[in-house]
């Protein structure tokens, strides 16, 4: 092994460091699994909304103006309890 000292600054020394030289370099990092799970989520994403587009214009489009619930979803079904089980 080489026989190196290391000797510490005396502290009535002053050290000036250059701090843009000083800063760390760091290199972009590639793409990892979850870079590829995200653009996999974006390509389904965009495929699904393609395909309700299509479904919808096969169907009459997004105009529902011509569109009427029927008569028997408009009534409130109401169902009585007799109240004799609560006492």
């Amino acid at each position: 092994m080489s026989d190196q000292s290391f000797e510490a600054a005396a502290p009535s020394e002053e050290v000036f460091v250059d701090n843009a030289q000083a800063a760390p370099v760091y290199s972009k990092q590639g793409m990892n699994v979850y870079t590829v799970m995200l653009l996999i989520s974006l390509l389904c994403l965009i495929v699904g909304a393609i395909i309700l587009f299509i479904e919808a214009g096969r169907f009459g489009g997004w105009n529902t103006d011509s569109a009427k619930p029927n008569s028997a979803s408009l009534t409130p079904k109401v169902l009585h309890v007799e109240d004799s089980h609560l006492v």
